[in-house]
């Protein structure tokens, strides 16, 4: 691997300065500034060439610019390094060679892992299918290089993730609809990454059942026959009830409880099925946007056993878990 001709010989080794490089580096490609950290990255490599945390953090990098041949290139020869997890190497190494259209070699690559038992027993099954689209993509390669999508649909960062979901192109679906079934059931991922992936399910009318858990409640949608989050009937009501009380009397107020609708609805998106009279949801949120602004004490809410109350308390759950989340 060639080196970068602008890094200079000259750096004074200051103690854990390789380690320090090495933390701006991740911190800046965190913040979205790929550039700047190669900068960084390439000093600590100049500190010492074969570290391979430097090394993957570099292909990183090259790939977060664009830059899929280098990030080839970097991850080659971490791999006749030796690294020291050669199966996350491989994952990347795949990863960056999908982004060059290289499937047969994909293929391969999958082929040897497969008969060495490199591949973990819960991952065999993704794999496997990536292996198939590598072999439709190899026969039928675009003469216009296409985006594709990653390995991980669901690691990383929340930004990075809402992303990945954006992106993803609805011919991958079946690649990933294990991995999305688990995600949409699983009682600890985040609600509001669900409905970017619902919303993207339904944009594409894909027509499957999926069970969605949030918020301790669980109900099934097939995205092929139900409304984005911004259609939903419902939801609709509700704001419809909102204006129709506050639109005259108090129109700042009225702005408030739909800024608050909109959140709720879409994180608890789709759950609304569940729910029944739109007025009591508008007083429901009318009642915590005139808590939040100090109108009323917040033991009122807790003590009471209402209908109202649940509905009231189920909208504080939810404006919790979201901030915590996000």
């Amino acid at each position: 691997m060639t080196k970068d001709k602008h890094i200079p010989n000259n750096i004074i080794p200051f103690p854990n300065l390789e380690e320090r490089l090495l933390e701006k580096g991740i911190a800046l490609m965190e913040n979205g500034d790929p550039q700047q950290a190669l900068s960084l990255l390439l000093q600590a490599q100049k500190l010492n060439e074969e570290n391979p945390k430097t090394m993957s953090l570099l292909a990183a990098a090259y790939s977060q610019m664009g830059n899929f041949q280098r990030a080839k290139e970097v991850v080659e020869q971490l791999l006749r390094n030796g690294s020291s997890d050669y199966f996350s190497t491989m994952e990347m190494y795949i990863s960056i060679l999908f982004q060059l259209n290289e499937y047969e070699k994909i293929c391969q690559i999958i082929q040897i892992l497969l008969d060495e038992n490199h591949i973990p027993f819960e991952k065999i099954d993704q794999y496997e299918k990536l292996y198939i689209l590598c072999k439709r993509m190899e026969k039928n390669q675009p003469v216009i290089q296409q985006k594709p999508v990653p390995l991980n649909l669901f690691s990383g960062k929340f930004s990075e993730t809402i992303e990945r979901i954006s992106n993803i192109k609805e011919e991958h679906l079946s690649f990933y609809m294990d991995e999305i079934e688990s995600f949409l059931k699983g009682k600890d991922r985040n609600p509001f990454i669900k409905t970017v992936l619902l919303t993207q399910l339904t944009t594409y009318r894909t027509n499957h059942n999926f069970l969605v858990h949030k918020y301790g409640k669980e109900v099934i949608v097939n995205p092929a026959y139900y409304y984005t989050v911004g259609e939903v009937p419902f939801i609709i009501s509700v704001k419809k009830e909102i204006e129709k009380q506050f639109s005259h009397q108090n129109p700042v107020f009225m702005d408030y409880c739909l800024t608050l609708a909109d959140r709720f609805f879409f994180n608890v998106y789709p759950l609304e099925q569940q729910f029944s009279n739109p007025t009591l949801w508008s007083e429901a949120i009318a009642s915590v946007v005139n808590h939040y602004l100090g109108g009323e004490s917040q033991e009122p809410i807790q003590m009471e056993n209402s209908e109202l109350a649940h509905a009231i308390r189920f909208v504080l759950e939810v404006e919790d878990t979201f901030h915590l989340e996000i």
